[in-house]
């Protein structure tokens, strides 16, 4: 029995507990009363029981609406969590080595404090995460158990439910928007302290030939042949850094990669403190994230009619060439050449940052074609990136500035552990607010719903 039926049946109990204590021939007015409230309170249940997918829909609205994005929150959270066991693990190792110097005074002392911070944050991101996975995982089974403890009769459990359902309805929508809270709070903040002028913030779009918004792909960034820091793109094919992660505020050389593909190029800095740019794609045209046709260069690309489920792309051919078509191992697809099924292509297997890819190859013949592609999907995989934020390679941490840890420390505990608690407060208190809207403490709703 699911919780829904539980909780549909726990209503018709109520109903019939309360019928049962209306007509009992008794003259108290407690009891009357008592039957009055138990019906009331079963119709709102089950209001609420079949209001399930409505909640549910609700979630995903306001999700859409306010932008919350799991992956990219899945992303933040494994960024910060590498940066504080880059920055934990170079602190325990400079711990050591003044260990073996005999200078014991200045481990125990600021430097120890230095560590504590930065393993609270470490501690704070990590539960952060075991709660996130929690949320997004389980919330239709949490929010099916709220609705069954709320229909227990006698409001015995009502106050527990309201409120597993009103936390499961706001850390949804709200929980994966904490990087953009920590980011308005700390726009003003950064490393200017530490690293000078060397670190920027950027927004970067990554568009194909079509200028179609691309999707996933990694960016390195190099001078003199070093490698100065290395981000991912979301799926929508933006890619945000703020000054904490760091972009270089210089010229430098960036290398795109998409799966097999290499794209090498200079950024040139035209603003002083942020980038704003788009890198374009020359010979892809993008179907979905982490779908794609490559052309090759005998080909250039007439025109791209997008539909809801297919892709028609006019080409000229000067030669002899071919296309491929990257999708995901699991993508039903369908490829059109000339409004003719392409059923003769060669294929490879290949994996690129934990997304396993078919990889298509189609021939064409000279002249002018259109290439209809039929895709259907269930899932995007995001790419298990080893991010490497500027701000490591910027600091140029002096460890021998007692001052420079301390800030690092610092700067790690309040972005970090303050204001994620903060956030999580905010959340906590808006929760509370919903579960007395639910009848957690005031009943307000359940008498406007029994009165309609």
């Amino acid at each position: 029995m699911d919780f829904l039926t539980l909780a549909f049946y726990l209503s018709v109990l109520s109903y019939c507990l309360g019928l049962a204590l209306k007509a009992l021939p008794l003259p108290f007015f407690a009891v009357k009363k008592l039957g009055r409230a138990l019906v009331n309170e079963s119709i709102f249940s089950c209001v609420l029981t079949f209001s399930y997918q409505i909640i549910v829909y609700l979630i995903e609205y306001f999700g859409i609406i306010l932008g919350t994005n799991w992956g990219f929150y899945a992303l933040w959270l494994a960024e910060k969590t590498s940066i504080l066991l880059t920055i934990f693990a170079a602190l325990k190792g400079i711990g050591l080595i003044l260990s073996k110097i005999r200078l014991n005074f200045l481990v125990q002392g600021f430097l120890s404090q230095v560590i504590g911070l930065v393993s609270t944050s470490l501690t704070t991101i990590i539960a952060t995460s075991i709660v996130s996975s929690i949320i997004h995982a389980g919330s239709s089974i949490l929010i099916g158990l709220g609705i069954a403890l709320h229909a227990v009769p006698f409001k015995l459990t009502r106050n527990v439910g309201s409120t597993l359902i009103a936390i499961t309805v706001v850390f949804s929508i709200g929980l994966p928007l904490m990087p953009q809270f920590i980011n308005l709070v700390t726009s003003t903040m950064g490393y200017t302290l530490i690293a000078g002028n060397n670190v920027c913030s950027a927004y970067i779009e990554l568009v194909d030939a079509s200028n179609n918004s691309f999707g996933q792909a990694v960016i390195e960034g190099y001078s003199s042949g070093e490698l100065l820091y290395r981000y991912s793109f979301n799926e929508k094919g933006v890619l945000e850094v703020n000054k904490y992660s760091g972009f270089p505020c210089f010229d430098h050389e960036v290398v795109l990669n998409v799966v097999d593909l290499k794209y090498a190029s200079t950024l040139r800095r035209t603003q002083e403190n942020a980038w704003n740019i788009t890198l374009y794609l020359p010979d892809v045209i993008a179907l979905a994230p982490n779908r794609f046709v490559l052309i090759d260069s005998n080909t250039y690309v007439n025109g791209v009619v997008r539909g809801e489920k297919s892709v028609n792309i006019s080409l000229f051919s000067t030669d002899q060439g071919e296309f491929k078509l990257y999708v995901e191992k699991d993508d039903d697809v369908v490829v059109l050449l000339d409004n003719v099924p392409a059923e003769n292509y060669t294929l490879e297997t290949k994996n690129w940052y934990s997304v396993n890819y078919h990889v298509r190859s189609y021939i064409l013949p000279p002249g002018e074609h259109v290439v209809t592609v039929y895709l259907n999907y269930y899932a995007t995989t995001p790419l298990d990136v080893d991010l490497y934020p500027y701000a490591l390679r910027a600091l140029n941490v002096d460890f021998t500035s007692p001052e420079v840890i301390i800030m690092l420390g610092t700067y790690a505990f309040i972005e970090l552990t303050v204001l994620p608690l903060i956030y999580i407060a905010i959340l906590l208190a808006i929760s509370l607010n919903l579960a007395r809207l639910l009848g957690g403490v005031s009943s307000s709703i359940a008498k406007l719903t029994v009165n309609l």
